[in-house]
């Protein structure tokens, strides 16, 4: 497994060129399969939640998973806050929301397709 702990003094970023280039290999890869899904967007309130209802959350771990057995179109990102590299997949405090809403497995994702920008907006400030 790669390292995901960032190197002294970084932000976490990539260029501009190497993310256009990793998605461009993405697209291409997927083409020649049953994979749609070219991007996942989650709202900021997912994060601020995570940080949250688990405040000592050193990471988050993303899994990807169908909606719908067998149909790659129904394709989404769970995510998962971890501490020590271990997933937190309750609240620290059960019961401090309530029914459902008592997991920390977040998966509000809107998956493109459809929920996409055009192509042209991709990877700008657009």
């Amino acid at each position: 497994m790669a390292n995901s702990q960032l190197p002294p003094g970084s932000k976490g970023t990539i260029s501009i060129p190497l993310a256009q280039h990793e998605v461009t290999a993405w697209q291409t890869y997927a083409a020649n399969t049953d994979i749609v899904a070219q991007s996942f967007h989650f709202s900021i309130d997912t994060f601020d939640n995570i940080k949250t209802y688990t405040p000592e959350a050193d990471g988050v771990r993303m899994y990807l998973a169908l909606r719908a057995e067998n149909d790659p179109t129904s394709i989404t990102l769970l995510l998962v806050p971890t501490v020590n590299g271990k997933d937190i997949v309750t609240l620290p405090a059960p019961g401090t929301v309530g029914g459902d809403d008592d997991t920390n497995i977040y998966n509000y994702a809107a998956t493109c397709p459809p929920y996409c920008k055009p192509p042209e907006e991709w990877l700008t400030n657009v």
